[in-house]
Parts: C-alpha cells; sequence; structure tokens
C-alpha cells in the first residue's frame, strides 16, 4: 500500500502518513469508532505485512467475543500526475467472523476513484468504509451482535 506522486517526467516517488506509522494504524483508529453504532465494542490487533488470514483470525478469536471484524486492505494508494489528476485506487474487504474463526458475512470494493476539490480524500474513505459496514449480510450481523444474538 502506498502513495506516489509523479512530477513531469512520470517517476514515481513514495509519500508516507504524516503520523508515521503504517497507514492501517491510521485507518484502525479511525474505524474502531464506526461499530459502536451497534453497541458493539472495537478492539485493535496490529499485524504484521506477511500474516495469512489464519494467523490473523486466531488472534480475533483470541478476544472471546460473540463477532469480530477483519478488514483487509489489499491494495491502497493515490497517485497523482503533475496535479492534473488525483486517483484512489482500492481494494478492501471486511468479514465478519465468529467465535469459531468462521466467516460469516464478507464485503469487498474493489475500484478506482478520481479525488477532486469537491470529493476529497477523506469523503472517499469515509463512503467506502460505509459502503462495506452497511452491505446487507454484514449489518445483519453486526445487528444481531447487537441484539446479543450470534
Amino acid at each position: 500500500m502506498g502513495k506516489y506522486s509523479r512530477p513531469p517526467l512520470g517517476l514515481p516517488y513514495g509519500i508516507h502518513t504524516k503520523s508515521g506509522p503504517p497507514l492501517s494504524d491510521d485507518f484502525a483508529s479511525r474505524i474502531q469508532s464506526s461499530p459502536a453504532q451497534y453497541g458493539v465494542t472495537a478492539k485493535v490487533t496490529h499485524t504484521e505485512p506477511y500474516d495469512t488470514r489464519a494467523v490473523l483470525v486466531a488472534r480475533l478469536t483470541d478476544f472471546a467475543t460473540p463477532k469480530s471484524i477483519l478488514i483487509t486492505l489489499n491494495d491502497w494508494k493515490t497517485d497523482s500526475y503533475v496535479g492534473i489528476s488525483v486517483s484512489l485506487h482500492y481494494s478492501v474487504t471486511l468479514e465478519v467472523i465468529d467465535p469459531l474463526g468462521e466467516s460469516l458475512a464478507t464485503a469487498t470494493r474493489a475500484r478506482v476513484k478520481p479525488v477532486t476539490s469537491a470529493y476529497p480524500l477523506s469523503q472517499a474513505v469515509t463512503d467506502i468504509f460505509g459502503e462495506l459496514f452497511n452491505e446487507e449480510r454484514v449489518k445483519r450481523h453486526l445487528e444481531r451482535a447487537k441484539k446479543g444474538l450470534l
């Protein structure tokens, strides 16, 4: 995952987060409050780039909660070219996981979105994660968690 800026010669230069840690840490802190609307307390587990899905699910099941959410950023980068155009390229998957590590619901979004002054990156991020959390099957399982149902 990364952000690239290309000057007039078209050579990509990496750009990193202002906070220093990986972008996924920034997302985690912002997303952590989203499940609160369903009465779900979010806990964050830190990952390494090469952790397998099985390792991540095992960490989630260690929380011993009725449901967990696994968000995988498969691809996330912005690309700007001489200030003419900026686009967000992303592929994100959200899974609701049960206490045994089974996937109950999955939502995936993979697209390229133009980013403009009228549609800034912050709005694009809000929209993307809003779509994932509001996917019908995901929403249904989160609402069931709020009611204490598995």
